[in-house]
């Protein structure tokens, strides 16, 4: 199909639109369509009119078009190569040395697209672009809601991000959040299990969007409330509670209190927590079909594919060919993926133990996030002291300390006894290759994870340092 006149005549059109622009035309074909179609004869005229309905059937306006680029530069290329090769060898066959050679050392006409080298002194066009394409929150891929968005900030296509927490913590429950925000966004996602059936994982998907338990029952929802709301010391004016903080509350039982969050994002806000008990249904078949046909309706149901795999059974080119096969078959190529989770991925090769297994693996990530130009998604569990530690550090990252070195970001999830009954989680920043960070601030993140909801709400704080005695 692509050594067709009028392939190559689109490729053409694409090809300047992409030098001149740095993107894919994408919706704009239309409008070079329309430049060119009257320089075009007849024949050819219509052959362009009918490849181009038949891909603009099946793209999308958001596809990864870097990804797409590239691989079909590549696929160009090969196909130049293949047809030198041949016409130099047909010409030998001949006895026509001088032709042969003359054939293999002409220059190829397809450029190298995304593997071509790059002046970063003088090459002013994709210096702007560069900037741009940073600077513009727009061309970001993905950005999480409320304070936690602000605090992780925008997430781009070839990033790598690693999510680090004891076992038991939520990690899966954050990963699959963000897979399902990511689909909602307009991001084709693809979750990979390593320790969950395809069945388990889209009940929990079902719990996330339903904010649904598959048993009834009352359930603590946490909110906001302001420290001094709660200690009665609060003598604002603009104070809409003044309900004195009960000691004690049950499932069940009723109060007048009520939180007061007036001040929130200013300095005179003391975050603390306040759980009302909400009486909820259970997960049925009746409520999670309306839950998809109002998610579809909404949101689209072409955004999210999900496999699992058996536990050590698959490895970064595993997945990297059963995603490659997804794409042939469906012409669905990915924008984000998330792994649950990359210390139980194998490797190849399998023998590898220990230290250099762990290097391995996460070297192979980043690879796969820059090769396929999308954000790759994973969690790691933490060592022993993690378990106990209030807030992790790069300490507490198991096996090896080089899985600091290739994520771009790296996030701990940390909790207290205390703070789990309250149903919170602090989210800590332990790397950021982009984005200037302090220890000492966190994001405490209300959730209940029986209902599937890891981030109802977020708010930035401050963590105090523990000074040893």
């Amino acid at each position: 199909l692509l050594e067709t006149h009028a392939a190559r005549t689109i490729i053409s059109w694409v090809k300047a639109y992409h030098e001149q622009y740095g993107d894919a035309p994408k919706a704009h074909i239309q409008d070079i369509y329309n430049e060119y179609k009257d320089t075009l004869q007849e024949k050819l005229h219509t052959e362009v009119l009918e490849l181009l309905s038949k891909v603009t059937d099946t793209a999308a306006s958001d596809i990864n078009a870097r990804y797409v680029i590239a691989e079909s530069t590549r696929f160009l290329r090969k196909q130049q190569i293949t047809l030198r090769a041949d016409t130099a060898r047909a010409l030998l066959l001949r006895g026509k040395l001088s032709e042969a050679e003359l054939a293999l050392s002409d220059s190829l006409p397809v450029d190298g697209g995304l593997e071509s080298w790059v002046n970063p002194i003088r090459d002013r066009d994709f210096i702007i672009r560069a900037l741009d394409n940073r600077l513009d929150a727009s061309n970001a891929l993905f950005k999480l809601s409320g304070a936690l968005g602000e605090y992780i900030g925008p997430l781009h296509r070839g990033w790598l991000v690693s999510v680090v927490g004891p076992m038991k913590r939520g990690k899966s429950w954050l990963l699959q959040n963000i897979a399902l925000n990511c689909a909602m966004a307009g991001k084709r996602t693809i979750f990979v299990s390593l320790e969950m059936s395809a069945e388990d994982i889209t009940i929990r998907q079902m719990q996330i969007l339903s904010m649904r338990d598959l048993v009834s029952g009352d359930y603590p929802i946490p909110e906001f409330d302001c420290v001094y709301n709660q200690t009665n010391s609060c003598s604002k004016t603009q104070r809409v509670n003044r309900v004195p903080f009960p000691q004690l509350l049950h499932p069940g039982q009723q109060s007048t209190y009520g939180t007061c969050c007036v001040c929130r994002g200013t300095k005179a806000f003391k975050p603390s927590i306040w759980n009302t008990f909400r009486h909820i249904d259970e997960l049925d078949t009746r409520n999670c079909m309306e839950i998809l046909r109002l998610f579809d309706r909404q949101f689209g149901g072409d955004r999210l594919r999900v496999k699992a795999y058996p536990l050590e059974s698959v490895s970064i080119p595993d997945i990297s060919n059963d995603i490659k096969t997804l794409e042939l078959q469906s012409k669905w190529v990915p924008d984000v993926i998330v792994i649950d989770y990359a210390d139980i991925l194998a490797t190849v090769p399998a023998t590898l133990q220990g230290r250099e297994r762990e290097n391995s693996i996460w070297r192979a990530l980043k690879q796969m996030a820059g090769a396929r130009q999308c954000l790759i998604v994973t969690g790691t569990q933490g060592n022993r002291d993690s378990f106990t530690a209030d807030s992790l550090s790069e300490s507490n990252v198991s096996e090896d300390i080089r899985k600091l070195a290739h994520p771009d970001i790296i996030l701990s999830l940390n909790s207290t006894d205390v703070e789990k009954g309250l149903g919170v989680m602090r989210i800590g920043i332990l790397a950021h290759r982009w984005k200037r960070f302090l220890k000492s601030r966190q994001v405490m993140v209300l959730q209940n994870l029986s209902l599937g909801q890891f981030h109802l709400d977020s708010e930035e704080i401050s963590i105090e340092p523990k000074h040893k005695k």
